[in-house]
């Protein structure tokens, strides 16, 4: 069997030579991701807090509450993984494991702007007439059978159009959960082989798993907003949806920018700069950075006062659901029990409601 070349080793991660003031590189580069990851988690947990005691609107706020989480779950293991560098395929992994549940909690947040229930949202995307698919999907339709012929096809019914929306999002969750399982186990049998572009390695093909994967669910993401752009438009969902594919952009693409360069011997350790700094190092140094930039800009992408009851022009009898300092809210935001239940209803439709689809009114008219 192959030796994986690309792996860290505990030689790799001595102290190496001074840069500054009895410092390395490494250790001048984890003194800024932890100033930077530091301020990125208190920044975050704020907003996480405000949230839990103006928790007025649990449908809505418990996925503001977890897009705002993957923030200082971020920031922290890059903090993490910088301190341990030969632990940082597992860290990376385990981090990475949130990314889906990010992308779906905006999804989720999109359709409770348009109901508070699911039966209020098939209702109403059921009498909906849904826009063309998004670029390359037209020009797919071009080669087999045209917009309303074809795999490609644009649905006849909008409540067709939700479920395979809602299926294309979770299947993403169950893609990277499985993907991520036996990752873990090819990097415990030395099968796995980060940082290496060899196809006798696993990381090649786990890498090629989630991005086609996850760009079907972006795809799906951005089809969503922009069916939905026009009505959603007083939550201000532009900015929100911006941030999250920022920070999914910059962690993915940074990752494989590094992991090709790296492969591709266009990035060399020199005396001050060591392998490690290059694998490991710097790419968590610059996520820690950019996740406090984030944690500033979801202040205004997820503010908590718009939830505030004080807000209220008239009194609506409600009254906040987080509990103590807010500790319900973040039982909700932490409880899987949704999540699994939406990929449940997603799975079904797509291995049975699809094909009992031309049962429902909105194929016939009402």
């Amino acid at each position: 069997m192959k030796t994986c070349k690309a792996a860290l080793t505990d030689e790799m991660v001595d102290d190496g030579p001074w840069v500054w003031k009895h410092a390395s590189f490494n250790e001048i580069c984890f003194a800024i991701s932890l100033v930077f990851a530091s301020a990125a988690i208190i920044t975050s947990f704020g907003l996480i807090f405000m949230h839990g005691i103006h928790y007025s609107q649990p449908q809505e706020q418990v996925h503001v509450i977890r897009l705002v989480l993957m923030i200082p779950l971020y920031a922290y293991i890059a903090a993490c993984t910088h301190n341990n560098p030969t632990k940082a395929v597992y860290l990376q992994m385990y981090r990475d494991l949130w990314e889906p549940f990010a992308i779906v909690g905006f999804f989720n947040l999109l359709r409770f702007y348009i109901a508070p229930n699911l039966h209020g949202q098939k209702e109403y995307f059921r009498t909906m007439e849904t826009k063309n698919w998004l670029w390359p999907l037209p020009w797919l339709q071009k080669c087999t059978g045209g917009r309303h012929r074809g795999p490609f096809r644009k649905p006849r019914s909008g409540l067709t159009w939700f479920n395979i929306v809602w299926a294309g999002m979770y299947q993403y969750c169950f893609v990277r959960i499985v993907v991520t399982v036996v990752a873990v186990w090819a990097e415990n049998t030395h099968r796995y082989c980060a940082h290496s572009f060899d196809p006798s390695f696993m990381s090649v093909w786990a890498l090629l798993i989630i991005l086609i994967s996850s760009s079907v669910a972006l795809y799906c993401l951005v089809q969503f907003y922009w069916q939905l752009k026009e009505i959603v438009a007083p939550r201000k969902p532009a900015l929100k949806i911006s941030c999250v594919k920022l920070v999914i952009f910059f962690m993915f693409w940074q990752s494989v920018v590094n992991e090709i360069l790296v492969a591709t011997n266009l990035w060399k350790p020199s005396k001050v700069v060591r392998m490690v700094d290059i694998k490991v190092g710097i790419q968590n140094m610059l996520l820690c950075i950019e996740m406090f930039v984030f944690a500033v800009l979801h202040h205004w992408a997820f503010p908590w006062r718009e939830y505030s009851l004080s807000r209220q022009l008239y009194d609506t009898g409600a009254e906040y659901e987080g509990g103590f300092l807010g500790w319900a809210a973040y039982w909700d935001a932490l409880s899987p029990v949704d999540l699994v239940r939406a990929f449940g209803r997603g799975m079904r439709w797509l291995f049975w409601g699809v094909w009992n689809r031309f049962g429902d009114s909105s194929y016939y008219g009402q």
